[in-house]
This record gives C-alpha cells, structure tokens and sequence, in this order.
C-alpha cells in the first residue's frame, strides 16, 4: 500500500496573506528578459527574485509611481524562479522560467 504525503516548500507554498495583485510578467518562458507589470500604488515596493530554492538572484527597490521594468536574464541559470513584490498591500509572487 502506497502513502502519499504532501510535499510543501517555503518557495513554492503561498502565505495565506498574500495579496493577489495586478501582477504580470510577459514572457513567463524566457531567455534574455522578462517584461514585469504592475499598478502603480501609494507605496513604495520591494521586488525579489528567489530561484527554485530560495535563493535570492536580484533585488530592487521601487518606487511608488513605478508600474513596470525589464528585467534581464541572461545571466541566470536555467530554471524557475520567483518574483516576491511586496508592498502595503500584501505580497504577490508569480513565477517565471529561463530556458538559455
């Protein structure tokens, strides 16, 4: 008889309180950049990218006004990876693949 239990990562389990944002990122299958969308606010944010296993690749701090950016990917490793942007409102964290 076979038992199955649930496998739960930090890096890939959801906080309850995570605020689901107007968050987007175009491709979600890259190469050389990724395209990162999101409303303007009236906070400041934070933005982190985390590979597959919570490592912390990239970290940026916006400003309130900023509502998108570019970012280049060349020089990450093939693999998934998360993007955390937290603010007053909460956190979002979409995910994203670069294949080179």
């Amino acid at each position: 008889m076979a038992i199955f239990l649930p496998i739960r990562s930090w890096a890939l389990a959801a906080p309850f309180w995570e605020a689901k944002s107007g968050m987007s990122v175009y491709p979600s299958i890259t190469d050389k950049s990724t395209s990162i969308q999101f409303d303007p606010g009236d906070s400041p944010k934070k933005l982190t990218v985390t590979n597959d296993i919570g490592t912390v690749v990239s970290e940026l701090e916006l400003s309130a006004e900023t509502s998108s950016l570019k970012l280049n990917t060349e020089n990450f490793a093939n693999g998934f990876y998360f993007l955390w942007l937290t603010s007053a409102q909460g956190t979002s964290t979409p995910k994203f693949f670069v294949r080179h």
